[in-house]
């Protein structure tokens, strides 16, 4: 279970293993729609999602996304630094 890579010993779920290919099918179709030139929308919950796909527009869900990075076991600092390189702040 524990994996061990540059000093850091990692765990993951069995469930984490199984739902990381529809997480990567799932981005990959919004990849294709951007492409595409369709509209692609980062959300945040509350917001009803029925309606970004009504207008058309592929919407992702903005808070799940640290939740998947959390269970592949991906360090997110090079993220938040890209994101600071954006103009957002820590506290964005």
């Amino acid at each position: 279970m524990g994996q061990t890579g540059e000093g850091i010993k990692r765990f993951s779920l069995k469930t984490s293993k199984q739902l990381w290919p529809l997480i990567k099918d799932f981005y990959a179709k919004a990849r294709q729609k951007k492409k595409e030139g369709k509209p692609i929308c980062w959300y945040m919950s509350g917001v009803p999602k029925e309606l970004l796909y009504a207008m058309d527009i592929t919407p992702i869900m903005a808070e799940g996304f640290s939740g998947q990075m959390a269970a592949k076991g991906e360090a997110v600092a090079k993220y938040l630094e890209l994101a600071e390189v954006e103009g957002f702040g820590r506290d964005s």
